[in-house]
């Protein structure tokens, strides 16, 4: 998460214990659809302290790109700094995707904050994941959702689709702590915008 704009950048790592190398690729995704996927390489060195590893990546086509900086073995948490020019230098934190999201699976009942209707969801989710699947159990509609993180290390965004209502879409944030969504959604591509509250039963 870039420090200054919030910028969010998802990766899929391939690593093994014991080496210093690992390679993967960061995932540039938009509903579902991957539009691009660019591979890295990346190099783990020790430090002074036991708990901490220098962590460094580059990216395969794009020279200028370097991201590098302190990742702490305990919590999985990374301090770090890139460029995109070699000259401009930012500020990131990053985290491991498992410790930032959680299981969502189980029943979810969302209700219409303005006429108090109520849709109740069966969600098949792994932990770590960014997607999810499941029903509406109203009417046994499948749907597909998608979670991404935010600054706030206690919420997700969240957003879900219907496979039989292309024009329906649920988004909103959620608050992994208390396992609570606020949102919006509708039903005729934008065009008029309802809000909803939602929970784990």
């Amino acid at each position: 998460i870039d420090s200054e704009n919030g910028l969010i950048f998802e990766y899929d790592w391939v690593h093994k214990q014991g080496n210093t190398t690992f390679v993967g690729k960061q995932i540039i995704s938009d509903k579902k659809k991957i539009k691009k996927l660019y591979k890295i390489k990346g190099i783990l060195k020790p430090t002074d302290h036991t708990n901490a590893l220098k962590i460094e990546w580059t990216f395969d086509g794009y020279p200028l790109i370097r991201c590098w900086g302190q990742l702490d073995i305990t919590t999985l948490e990374i301090i770090g700094t890139y460029t995109q020019n070699g000259s401009i230098e930012r500020h990131f934190k990053g985290k491991r995707s498992d410790a930032l999201i959680p299981d969502m699976s189980g029943s979810w009942q969302t209700v219409d904050s303005e006429n108090g209707s109520t849709f109740k969801y069966n969600w098949i989710h792994k932990q770590g994941n960014t997607t999810f699947v499941g029903k509406q159990t109203n009417g046994d509609y499948i749907i597909n959702g998608m979670l991404k993180p935010t600054t706030d290390t206690n919420a997700l965004k969240i957003e879900w689709t219907f496979d039989d209502f292309p024009l329906v879409l649920c988004w909103g944030q959620l608050d992994i702590t208390k396992m609570q969504i606020f949102g919006k959604y509708t039903q005729d591509n934008n065009k008029s915008e309802r809000s909803f509250s939602g929970k784990r039963i």
